[in-house]
């Protein structure tokens, strides 16, 4: 019995010298968890600013390559929707009576017609090796034929066709590869082109359009990737 009182005065005595050493610790002593934070917010201030001149040189050039994108699609659009049309061609007739206001533009049609002897417009292209004459439809004001002149090909002797398979579209919306060709046309005949004037390009079929089915897809990955970086560049910082 007097062995039990004893120990229970030994732990009563052991814990109060416990609570007391703590009550008495010294209180300028830091917790280690603070003291490790103010070491790690110490390093981050020590590290430099952020490079604001080539961000903004990066945001400059992402928008600029999402607006040059988009501006391409744009420009190709007719002749993407020509890559995509029916590769039957539409049986048209005759040009020089084919009625215009109920002619879908940008088909691809067979059809045959009388051209006048003298080409309106001679013109090359880069990396074509063949020659490219416009010629107008007897009878036909309103509707020109471009045919391909085969390198070799005496120009003087060649002889146009009359009949043809190819492309039908208005001039003013043919695209921009015939933005030059367009003006040609209006400055030799002094037509109009932004009205009722239709060219059937010979020989260019959907299937050899389908290159400008691949840059419009080609640029519009490139602009979808441009302006998702763009937006994640711009993005709040938390």
């Amino acid at each position: 019995m007097e062995h039990s009182e004893h120990t229970g005065q030994v732990a009563g005595a052991s814990e109060t010298e416990h609570d007391e050493d703590h009550n008495t610790a010294d209180p300028n002593t830091e917790d280690p968890d603070i003291a490790d934070w103010d070491i790690e917010d110490q390093d981050m201030s020590a590290l430099p600013s952020p490079p604001k001149g080539q961000r903004t040189v990066s945001v400059v050039l992402m928008s600029v390559a999402t607006i040059v994108a988009c501006l391409m699609c744009w420009f190709l659009r007719s002749e993407f929707t020509y890559a995509i049309a029916d590769a039957e061609p539409a049986e048209v007739g005759d040009l020089a009576s084919l009625d215009l206001s109920s002619t879908a533009a940008n088909q691809y049609v067979d059809g045959r017609g009388k051209l006048e002897p003298k080409a309106v417009v001679q013109f090359s292209r880069p990396l074509e090796v063949d020659s490219f004459r416009v010629y107008r439809v007897v009878d036909g004001p309103k509707v020109f034929v471009e045919t391909r002149v085969p390198d070799g090909v005496d120009a003087s002797g060649f002889a146009a066709p009359s009949s043809f398979a190819g492309r039908l579209v208005k001039l003013s919306q043919a695209g921009v590869r015939y933005r030059g060709v367009a003006d040609s046309v209006a400055r030799e005949t002094g037509e109009d082109v932004s009205l009722d004037v239709w060219l059937l390009v010979d020989g260019a079929s959907p299937q050899s359009s389908r290159w400008a089915f691949a840059l419009v897809v080609l640029f519009g990955l490139f602009g979808v990737w441009s302006a998702g970086s763009l937006v994640w560049v711009l993005r709040p910082v938390r």
